[in-house]
């Protein structure tokens, strides 16, 4: 017992410092390299950022990429941010609806097919609680944008940017997984990274996390149809 809990240490130490390796390159990534995507648009801009959190789901359970999403944001925030809280707020859902199906599908079986699956629900679930989330902040922080006008500046703007940003960090994110997944198994990295821990009792609780802020958005979506806020 005493060796195993040795064991699970050292994972859990492994594990940590892995998460963190991945948080570092992700901030590199958006404190180098954003740039705006469509015409007229240039406050949405695009960044790499989520394909680390992609590659970092192939090898670690769901709960170390939603520490990754919550870290990286959070570190925008405090250094390189304009969009205060909302910003973080807004980057943090963004990250977690395209990155949580992924890692969830992955955590399951970790192979291509089930990669694949998890980036075309990640697209998805990206686009939908973007159209939602922005329906509800951006009047917030821009006043001259009221409710009124956010439906036709969503599907002009917030769609198709979401749509590519999904598409192009997909595109990415799976070129990287087919070049360097094997050079890591052949390595053995992928077995040295392998959580020791739960699996099922994870992603259960990564399901449950995701479940309870679909219900944040339907409370928030409420509140704003009847005016309470």
């Amino acid at each position: 017992m005493q060796r195993n809990c040795q064991c699970q240490s050292k994972q859990a130490v492994n594990n940590l410092a892995l998460t963190s390796l991945f948080v570092a390159i992700a901030y590199i990534a958006v404190f180098l390299f954003e740039i705006p995507l469509l015409p007229g648009a240039d406050f949405l801009k695009y960044d790499a950022k989520d394909v680390f959190y992609i590659l970092a789901a192939c090898l670690l359970n769901p709960m170390y990429s939603l520490l990754m999403c919550f870290a990286v944001p959070f570190l925008q925030l405090i250094t390189i941010s304009k969009s205060g809280i909302i910003g973080f707020i807004m980057n943090f859902l963004g990250c977690v609806s395209f990155v949580m199906p992924v890692a969830i599908a992955v955590n399951k079986k970790r192979n291509l097919k089930q990669l694949i699956i998890g980036l075309v629900i990640g697209i998805i679930s990206l686009n939908i609680t973007m159209q939602l989330w922005n329906y509800i902040f951006t009047p917030l922080f821009m006043p001259a944008m009221t409710r009124t006008k956010m439906i036709p500046f969503m599907l002009r703007f917030v769609l198709p940017f979401n749509l590519l940003k999904g598409t192009i960090n997909s595109i990415l994110a799976l070129s990287l997984y087919l070049t360097m997944w094997p050079i890591l198994q052949k390595s053995g990295l992928t077995h040295n990274f392998t959580v020791l821990e739960s699996d099922t009792s994870s992603r259960k609780l990564a399901i449950s996390l995701i479940l309870l802020f679909l219900a944040l958005t339907a409370i928030l979506l409420l509140l704003e149809q009847y005016k309470l806020i």
